[in-house]
């Protein structure tokens, strides 16, 4: 999502580059963005794109996101606006860093980084030991997944045996349509079709 961002720049008015950011999110995507924001170990992985050429296309997704969060999602903005308001003290933009985190902590007091941000601008401190732990942390990210990577890369292959391919007894394909695992349907030996349960996603 960062370098569809970064792919498309818009121009024009505000109310014209909202727009265009807008159009760039599906309303699926966006659900899935904010949905996963609200963990916290997730945001702090996304709180890395806080500078360089990341910084921008960042923060145009965060507030395209924190847009989405109307009615009685508003609550979910949080995540965002707080990663918007990050971003913008980052890059030296301390007015609209206080804008977006003062309305994060209008909608959540409690939101313990948000309001670690607006305590820090407040007090004038610099925000680069919060990157230098961001990058840090990224880096060790990187670092342990790489081995792992390569591992499987290695790791040999199953063998086919012949005549299976994938395929059910039937010759039926196995997958999304013909498997039965969670969030596929199957039918209760009467004929009728029942769908299967879907993973419960709970926020944190």
């Amino acid at each position: 999502m960062i370098h569809r961002f970064r792919q498309d720049t818009p121009s024009g008015s505000n109310r014209a580059r909202d727009a265009c950011d807008d159009a760039l999110i599906t309303d699926a995507e966006a659900a899935d963005l904010i949905l996963g924001l609200q963990d916290r170990v997730t945001r702090d992985r996304a709180a890395e794109w806080m500078d360089g050429s990341a910084a921008a296309p960042a923060l145009r997704l965060w507030r395209a996101l924190a847009r989405r969060c109307a009615g009685g999602y508003a609550e979910h903005a949080v995540a965002p606006l707080t990663l918007a308001g990050w971003v913008s003290w980052s890059t030296e933009d301390g007015p609209s860093a206080r804008v977006a985190l003062s309305r994060a902590l209008a909608l959540d007091p409690d939101y313990t980084f948000a309001q670690l941000l607006h305590r820090a601008i407040n007090e004038g401190l610099d925000p680069e030991p919060l990157r230098r732990c961001l990058r840090e942390q990224h880096r060790e990210a990187v670092s342990t997944a790489e081995p792992a990577a390569r591992a499987a890369k290695k790791a040999p292959q199953p063998t086919k045996r012949p005549g299976t391919g994938g395929s059910g007894p039937a010759g039926r394909p196995r997958g999304p349509r013909g498997g039965t695992g969670p969030g596929t349907r199957t039918t209760d030996g009467r004929g009728r079709r029942r769908a299967g349960r879907n993973g419960d996603r709970s926020r944190r």
